[in-house]
């Protein structure tokens, strides 16, 4: 009877363990949270926008992934690198565009793999944004020639918006 209250003892402050884990800014629909971060900024509440914004990417890195979650941590470390550019957090700013950076290509991958043009167009067009931004923050933090690099690509990238299907 005592080992049975102590299983059930354990069970349930394991559940609360997780429970509480998972619903940290309401991570249970991470969609929702990137929708909040976007909100926070555009209300220029740019500190508590970067919080969530770290914290639901770093919790997504460290999780498996499918498709529609890696569309997620890449829009969210999209927020959070332009909320890090605007706050002038260059070396942080750099990092996180980095991390972007990697998570788009582990996406577009799979986007040229499912065959839909229309969504590598718009891909592509997210990714030219993202160099540009990449390229902005590598100026402020007085790497020219890392700057103008990202520019180059962006600017390849943008006269190469036809896509590249075997079909």
């Amino acid at each position: 009877m005592k080992r049975e209250a102590l299983d059930l003892e354990y069970v349930v402050e394991l559940y609360a363990v997780e429970v509480r884990r998972f619903s940290m800014f309401g991570m249970d629909d991470p969609s929702k949270v990137v929708d909040q971060i976007r909100n926070y900024i555009a209300e220029h509440r740019l500190e508590l926008a970067e919080v969530m914004a770290q914290e639901l990417s770093t919790h997504l890195l460290n999780s498996k992934r499918d498709k529609d979650l890696d569309r997620v941590l890449v829009s969210v470390l999209r927020e959070w690198t332009l909320v890090l550019f605007m706050r002038q957090q260059w070396k942080d700013a750099h990092l996180a565009a980095v991390r972007l950076s990697k998570a788009r290509k582990i996406e577009m991958r799979r986007i040229r793999a499912s065959g839909d043009i229309e969504a590598f167009s718009n891909a592509i067009q997210l990714e030219v944004e993202d160099l540009i931004i990449h390229g902005r923050i590598e100026s402020s933090r007085g790497r020219l020639s890392a700057s103008r690099k990202k520019f180059s690509s962006a600017i390849k990238h943008s006269f190469n918006l036809a896509p590249k299907f075997k079909i």
